[in-house]
């Protein structure tokens, strides 16, 4: 099922070790197609030490999309944390429907 015309690279690390510290080696990046993104939130922060912005995004997908908590998302260029737990949503006859998922960059 298709919900939408956006492609999401998902920009996965090689792991961790037994103390959480990140693994060497380059992340892998996988195509997911058929997201549809729409804003979820804007603000920004200015201080003496200058501005912030961060930004957050609601992208609709397909039900088995590999995306974790723990994933990077590139979209239009940009890069993104994935925010929370991806979300898998039921149909009214319980069977999966789609995954949600917040993306979040923070500028400045």
């Amino acid at each position: 099922m298709r919900f939408g015309r956006e492609t999401l690279t998902v920009v996965r690390g090689p792991g961790t070790d037994r103390h959480g510290d990140p693994l060497p080696g380059d992340p892998a990046e996988t195509d997911s197609h058929g997201w549809d993104v729409q804003p979820a939130a804007t603000s920004e922060d200015v201080d003496d030490g200058g501005d912030t912005v961060q930004e957050e995004w609601t992208a609709i997908g397909p039900p088995g999309a590999d995306i974790t908590a723990t994933d990077r998302v590139r979209w239009r260029g940009d890069l993104y944390q994935v925010q929370g737990q991806p979300q898998r949503w039921p149909d009214h006859r319980g069977r999966a429907h789609h995954t949600e998922v917040t993306l979040r960059r923070v500028r400045g």
